[in-house]
């Protein structure tokens, strides 16, 4: 494996462990079978299982929780700097790899569409790409084109080709997924919070310090409606399941549903807005909602509070 000068490998605690996570981390292959069992609708028995990463648990507060696409993986990221994956089985959890950042307190990681990469960000201007096969770090130096003085949370879209960069004052940067360089713009007219690219990849979703959610044509660069969230003055987290269901977290606490499907015979006004019925609204929290996420086949839907335990 290469190694960068900023980057320093975290010690290896069970060589045999990780030589086996290592092999599953070069192949592409999914681990997990897919399911087609519908789950009760009334009630659900939970299980408290060890904690993904007691085998390393971070020194810092914990910025991102992301599984891998085949769902065995898990990857942690920090402000002490730290990346670690863990193969999670519920039990041991074994580390898998670990890499340290010696000039980036992370804020955002999130595995690439394929799985093969790990985009690593915070408050900087430059930004890692971690390929999980050759266990090796490049650093983005910059984005061309770009004047935020750092980068926010960075969203590939579903078949890699590109990702969003949440930035300031409203400006959503999109890079190439091949060169994770610049290759397009688009602003809304307040600061944004959140993004979720469509399931075709050619649409993004965005939202954030207002009641409404853009949707973006990237193929044209230009905002073709808004959505109102019902309710909302404050959007603070998005999510789309594979069903198409939108659900739509508030600095209230409040989570609403819709369903994306119906956006397109919905009338617009003159400001191109549209304001759909929501499917469900979610009011067991009452802090902001900081994370929001479905399951692989959108039955289950995890929301989020930094505010609560």
């Amino acid at each position: 494996a290469q190694r960068s000068k900023a980057v320093t490998w975290a010690t290896r605690k069970n060589f045999r462990k990780e030589q086996e996570g290592e092999a599953m981390l070069r192949s592409s292959a999914a681990l997990t079978g897919h399911r087609s069992t519908m789950l009760p609708a009334s009630a659900l028995e939970v299980e408290r299982l060890k904690d993904a990463n007691f085998q390393d648990v971070s020194d810092s507060v914990v910025q991102s929780a992301r599984f891998h696409p085949n769902s065995q993986l898990l990857l942690t990221a920090s402000l002490d700097k730290r990346l670690k994956i863990f193969q999670i089985d519920g039990k041991n959890n074994s580390k898998v790899q670990g890499v340290h950042f010696d000039d980036l307190p992370i804020q955002c990681a999130e595995f690439s569409a394929d799985g093969s990469e790990v985009l690593v960000s915070g408050r900087r201007k430059f930004f890692y790409v971690y390929n999980l096969a050759g266990a090796c770090v490049s650093k983005v130096q910059g984005i061309l084109g770009n004047s935020d003085k750092f980068l926010g949370a960075m969203i590939p879209s579903p078949d890699s080709s590109m990702i969003a960069s949440l930035g300031t004052c409203g400006n959503i940067a999109l890079l190439s997924g091949k060169s994770k360089q610049w290759v397009g713009e688009v602003k809304m007219n307040c600061d944004v919070t959140c993004g979720v690219f469509g399931s075709d990849g050619l649409s993004l979703y965005t939202a954030g310090k207002s009641s409404l959610i853009y949707q973006w044509d990237l193929r044209m660069r230009r905002c073709v409606k808004k959505i109102t969230d019902e309710g909302s003055l404050h959007i603070s987290s998005l999510a789309l399941s594979s069903a198409n269901i939108m659900a739509v977290g508030s600095q209230t606490g409040v989570v609403n549903t819709y369903d994306v499907n119906t956006f397109s015979s919905l009338p617009m006004d003159d400001y191109a807005e549209i304001r759909p019925a929501t499917r469900k609204a979610v009011m067991n929290l009452t802090t902001g909602i900081s994370q929001l996420t479905f399951n692989s086949d959108g039955q289950m839907l995890l929301l989020a509070s930094q505010a609560k335990k």
